[in-house]
């Protein structure tokens, strides 16, 4: 169990990071300045990260972490692609998210790809299902974070291509 002032401490750089990262891209956020906004000093920030960069890879995983934990678990052929796509989009679409993955959402979608096989390695079993879920996964991404439809329309479109291609014209069968 973590110390409280550790705990302080890091919620402290967090706190600071996500009130620096609304204004400004992760290269011009300086340690300086984060620890001035967290009222620690550099030392102390240095005890935990090597530079904002190592800090938005942790606040990266961790986040993914979270929002995998809240989303139902699925074994087997239990797996629902299409549900699991409501549920990602919906926990994944929030102010944390959008701040910390700016522009940089390629980083998010490969992150949790590897989450997703991590979690599904008895599922997604297959090379071949692997490549399937990846192309959809960076298909589904670039779908729901274009700007172009309404969300109802992303998503139904998404279920679509599940249905119409995944399941039935290569016979995946998740």
């Amino acid at each position: 169990m973590q110390d409280l002032r550790v705990k302080k401490t890091l919620l402290a750089i967090e706190k600071a990071f996500y009130e620096l990262k609304e204004t400004k891209q992760l290269e011009q956020i300086k340690v300086k300045n984060l620890c001035e906004k967290a009222m620690i000093n550099k030392t102390t920030f240095y005890n935990y990260f090597t530079d904002v960069y190592a800090l938005s890879d942790y606040l990266e995983n961790k986040i993914i972490e979270e929002k995998f934990k809240i989303l139902p678990r699925y074994s087997g052929a239990l797996l629902n692609m299409k549900q699991m796509i409501y549920q990602v989009y919906n926990s994944f679409n929030c102010k944390e998210i959008i701040t910390l993955f700016d522009n940089r959402y390629d980083v998010l979608i490969k992150k949790c790809e590897k989450k997703l096989f991590d979690e599904y390695k008895s599922t997604i079993n297959t090379t071949k299902k692997q490549l399937y879920i990846s192309f959809f996964i960076y298909g589904a991404s670039h779908i729901l974070f274009e700007n172009k439809g309404t969300e109802e329309e992303k998503l139904e479109m998404l279920n679509d291509i599940l249905n119409n291609y995944l399941y039935e014209k290569f016979g995946l069968d998740f």
